[in-house]
């Protein structure tokens, strides 16, 4: 992707993020930055260069708390994004999108429905320790439904046509919108809320490197990014460390990816030719 055109979706991508902080602060909901973004805020002030994801998370509360309320109060231009509002929507974790726009990935041709600009936001659930039989089976549960309905949502990395058309076919019973309630109510069965740990069910890491003490994101503080300053966890260098390692090392150049879209058109503008991107 030319860069011009990568610097103009992390444009908007900030312009929806800015949205999301102020529909936070009038209601007093906690949220942090989060993955590469709080990497890009330590070592840029801002993106990854290369980067074209923004991520943001909140504890399970104000997770909930915000999609009632986004739904309701945001800005026309933006699109809330998940099972309760798009019959589609397979993934265990919202977005917010850009409405008018387009950035559609390879995967996505067949899926049946949104695909604006969009940024996405994480719930951590609660976990009393950092490993233990419920955690495993949630994980265990949580990632059988995400595969089913991938695939139900024509989204899905599964090669194999038959497997494909058997899932279909078993559960054309039950809805992806169905399939994705139940994902998120064994994701909450822990309902602690003074369980000191939390986990990120959503995230590609894994579940005993997303599993961490509740104070490691709580109280937050605060970082430039892009030029303003955004929460981020409290003790944020515990955080990139266990998740990333080495966080402060470059990557290999063949690892500095985007989610190579094959389409992409911004607001008020025509879709641009493949030559454009």
């Amino acid at each position: 992707m030319k860069q011009e055109i990568l610097k103009k979706v992390q444009n908007y991508q900030i312009e929806i993020l800015d949205e999301v902080v102020r529909i936070c602060q009038k209601h007093k909901i906690q949220y942090f930055i989060m993955g590469g973004n709080l990497i890009g805020a330590i070592r840029n002030k801002g993106f990854i260069p290369w980067d074209d994801d923004l991520d943001i998370a909140m504890m399970r509360e104000d997770y909930d708390k915000f999609l009632n309320i986004a739904t309701k109060e945001m800005d026309e231009k933006f699109l809330v994004d998940n099972a309760e509002n798009n019959e589609n929507y397979y993934l265990p974790f919202a977005k917010v999108r850009m409405r008018d726009s387009l950035y559609e990935e390879p995967e996505q041709k067949d899926y049946q429905g949104p695909k604006g600009i969009w940024i996405d936001i994480f719930p951590l659930d609660n976990a009393s320790k950092e490993n233990s039989l419920l955690i495993q089976l949630q994980t265990f549960l949580k990632e059988i439904i995400h595969f089913v309905n991938a695939i139900k949502a024509n989204v899905t990395t599964e090669k194999n046509p038959i497997v494909k058309k058997i899932i279909k076919f078993i559960f054309t019973p039950i809805s992806i919108k169905k399939l994705a309630r139940l994902q998120q109510r064994i994701m909450k069965w822990n309902t602690n809320e003074k369980a000191k740990y939390c986990i990120s069910f959503g995230a590609k890491y894994g579940m005993r490197k997303q599993t961490m003490l509740k104070s490691v994101f709580l109280p937050t503080t605060q970082l430039e990014y892009e030029g303003k300053m955004y929460e981020a966890p409290g003790n944020y260098e515990f955080y990139l460390k266990r998740v990333y390692g080495d966080y402060m090392t470059l990557p290999p150049e063949d690892k500095r990816i985007t989610h190579n879209p094959c389409r992409i058109k911004f607001p008020n503008e025509e879709e641009l030719r493949p030559e454009e991107m």
